[in-house]
């Protein structure tokens, strides 16, 4: 990804964390990712939110602010098919969710360029997590 892209991505994160301090963000992701498919929403029955938010937010950040995240990613991905049944197939919700989310939340002026940015972070994000 371009360092152009890279810094609309860290800017709008950080603008959405300014003015989403309780990371409420979060609870809309999973409530979209969750909510249209009934398989993805098994794999959160016994969920402790609050700990899930803050996982989700070490996760985001880590990601977006490292330099090379890709070791971390292939752990992640490792992680999430062994112990939480995720599957590769669940990409295409997770983004989707992910968008839409973030295209709807308080600070983040969301633009075409944006849009793009975030996207294709979230494949090479997947690609690497998910990659067999």
């Amino acid at each position: 990804m371009t360092t152009d892209r890279t810094q609309l991505i860290q800017q709008s994160l950080t603008r959405l964390i300014q003015n989403d301090p309780q990371h409420t963000f979060i609870d809309r992701f999973y409530s979209s990712f969750t909510g249209h498919n009934p398989q993805i929403g098994n794999l959160f029955n016994n969920t402790d939110w609050q700990h899930q938010r803050e996982k989700f937010m070490l996760a985001l950040t880590m990601i977006i602010e490292s330099e090379r995240p890709e070791t971390y990613l292939q752990k992640l991905g490792k992680d999430h098919l062994r112990l939480y049944g995720v599957t590769p197939d669940m990409a295409d919700d997770f983004k989707a969710a992910l968008l839409t989310t973030l295209a709807a939340s308080p600070g983040i002026r969301w633009t075409d360029e944006l849009q793009v940015a975030w996207s294709d972070a979230t494949d090479e994000i997947l690609g690497v997590m998910f990659e067999v």
